[in-house]
């Protein structure tokens, strides 16, 4: 009994608005990713001592990073470390395949469920402010959150009983980027087309808004740690200008912590207990192991997968078709054109150039190998195709404007290079000649490249008319 039927009936009407299986212990997620001895030493320190410093003035760290880079592991790690000192008050681990937790609907009404748990008279307070308000699980995020969480909360401060220093504080999301827009009760794994993606992201940003204003906002204890591949949502609350950027601390796994060293200890040490279990320690190298870390582009799940692979008895050790799954899953223009793929790559700036960058090798790998991508794999020859059509539609949508001293300073610098004016006029001759004769080799095999190339030699034919280029050269010549 927590405090008569009426309240009892409110708890039971929060139980069938939660979901177990996001718990961390839940069975549902049993042998659940969790960091190896000795690997993401560095970045588990940096957290638990963010977690364990509550005086820090940031009282949210949020963690982004590509798709197997460990997420989900590190907070298993930090969940299981936090439970022995009675710290953690709440987990929920999103899983776009699970269909119980790949919705944010039901994350508050679990997190306050786990703290009533943890704490008697915050249970008693939740379950009646369920009773008094049935429909509160169709309230907005932030409505949720104040009612099942911060009003609760501050109900006890104002009477004195919750210990500030023995309240239960953490609260873990891991996985926001797998929230899809409302509830469902089949299979979703991901959005299905735009319009969905698009609930999906605003439903996201719906719950990063009513954290700062529910909790972070109200000065309540709570230290609140969220995780998720670089996504639109979180990705714009944490760049210039967004609401949380100021908030947070932000730790960038994919940008800021290599993982290597980890994934050779790792490797070295799993291997070496295949040997034991197969009497031959000498059945790996260290090429072998240097090979599968530089494979894995920094991602540890890569590595994970293969010592699971060479685990099984008679696994395969040329082909992961698992990998495959796991890889598909406002700027500057190119920002805007990469912007739904942050979480597979990404832009990189040298001086003025700008690169595309792939976070996965064997994403990378999976493109290029036609029997693999199947109807996604694009040939070199169509990429160079598409390359060529886009420059010429640049320069026949751009008037050639001959009469421009631009123009002329470079057929005077022509002239002075080949130093003799009918050279020039034979260079310039043979040039188009050259580009007709490419034109009409195209014109059967490429015919919308050969269009774009008869539509500059016709605006070039044009715009030199009348005089022609030999007139042309002759004219500047006697007035330079």
């Amino acid at each position: 009994m927590i405090g008569g039927d009426a309240t009892n009936d409110g708890w039971e009407l929060l139980l069938k608005n939660i979901t177990p299986n996001a718990l961390h212990d839940s069975s549902a997620r049993y042998d659940a990713p969790k960091c190896d001895e000795d690997t993401r030493v560095g970045v588990t320190h940096e957290i638990m001592d963010w977690i364990q410093n509550r005086d820090g003035p940031q009282r949210l760290i949020c963690m982004t990073g590509a798709a197997g880079s460990g997420k989900s592991a590190l907070l298993q790690t930090i969940a299981e470390r936090c439970t022995p000192s009675g710290i953690l008050s709440a987990a929920f681990f999103c899983s776009s395949a699970d269909p119980t937790r790949n919705t944010v609907s039901l994350i508050v009404p679990t997190i306050a469920y786990q703290i009533g748990l943890k704490h008697h008279a915050f249970r008693s307070a939740v379950a009646a402010a369920v009773k008094h308000d049935p429909n509160v699980f169709s309230r907005s995020l932030q409505s949720q959150m104040d009612i099942l969480i911060v009003h609760p909360f501050e109900g006890l401060r104002r009477s004195q009983r919750p210990d500030a220093n023995t309240f239960p504080y953490v609260i873990l999301i891991d996985g926001l980027d797998e929230c899809i827009g409302t509830s469902s009760t089949t299979l979703h794994p991901v959005p299905a087309d735009a319009d969905d993606r698009h609930e999906a992201e605003d439903r996201q940003a719906e719950l990063l808004t009513a954290i700062r204003r529910s909790i972070l906002n109200n000065n309540l204890p709570f230290r609140v740690f969220i995780a998720s591949r670089p996504e639109w949502a979180i990705r714009t609350a944490l760049g210039p200008g967004g609401h949380l950027r100021q908030m947070a601390y932000h730790i960038a796994l994919s940008d800021k912590y290599d993982a290597s060293g980890d994934m050779r200890r790792y490797l070295r040490r799993k291997f070496k207990d295949i040997g034991l279990q197969i009497g031959d320690s000498l059945w790996f190298s260290e090429d072998t192991i240097e090979t599968l870390v530089q494979a894995a582009s920094g991602q540890i799940v890569y590595v994970a997968t293969v010592y699971r692979s060479a685990e099984v008895p008679g696994g395969e050790a040329e082909g992961y078709p698992h990998l495959d799954t796991a890889q598909g899953a406002g700027g500057s223009a190119e920002e805007i054109l990469v912007s739904d793929l942050r979480s597979l790559v990404t832009v990189d700036k040298d001086g003025s150039h700008l690169n595309l960058c792939l976070y996965h090798k064997s994403f990378s790998d999976f493109l290029s190998n036609k029997n693999r991508a199947k109807e996604l794999f694009v040939p070199k020859s169509r990429v160079y195709t598409h390359l060529t059509k886009c420059r010429m539609q640049q320069i026949t949508g751009c008037p050639l404007d001959f009469d421009s001293r631009a123009y002329d300073k470079y057929i005077l610098l022509l002239l002075l290079l080949l130093a003799d004016r009918e050279e020039l006029v034979n260079y310039w001759e043979s040039s188009v000649k050259n580009l007709r004769h490419v034109k009409d080799n195209l014109a059967a095999r490429k015919p919308e490249v050969a269009a774009i190339i008869t539509e500059f030699l016709d605006t070039l034919d044009r715009d030199l008319e009348p005089v022609g280029v030999k007139g042309r050269i002759q004219l500047l010549s006697e007035s330079n």
